[in-house]
């Protein structure tokens, strides 16, 4: 077992709260350290805006090495656990290529195509 770490998954599950964060506190902090970035931040909003069930919603990483290994599995029923434990049913990811190994990985699991933005890329909800 590695002790560096090699994958985390982060959410929020108040959606309102985190829309607001992002466009009052993040953005501005993402422009004035990185302008060019900000342009994919604005894009992750707009995705997010465009979804109609308000759910929590997840970011995932896992280095290439680890993938196919069953941590993204793991990582996934833990957040299930916890954010059922607090009454939350609902979970979405945004932008994923349906190209992708995570889209294989979220549609493996259980996670449905909500939204489609164009260019194969795809909103994923899962009720828990």
């Amino acid at each position: 077992m590695s002790s560096t770490p090699f994958c985390y998954i982060i959410c929020s599950s108040d959606y309102n709260k985190f829309m607001k964060l992002n466009s009052s506190v993040y953005l501005k902090r993402v422009i004035k350290t990185s302008p060019v970035l900000s342009s994919a931040l604005i894009g992750y909003m707009f995705c997010l805006k465009c979804i109609k069930n308000k759910s929590v919603h997840l970011h995932m990483d896992i280095l290439p090495e680890y993938q196919r290994k069953g941590w993204g599995t793991k990582l996934i029923d833990e957040l299930c656990i916890r954010l059922k434990s607090k009454g939350i049913n609902t979970l979405s990811v945004c932008c994923v290529s349906r190209s992708s190994a995570g889209y294989k990985m979220y549609t493996k699991y259980g996670f449905k195509e909500i939204f489609s933005y164009g260019f194969n890329t795809v909103s994923l909800s899962l009720t828990i």
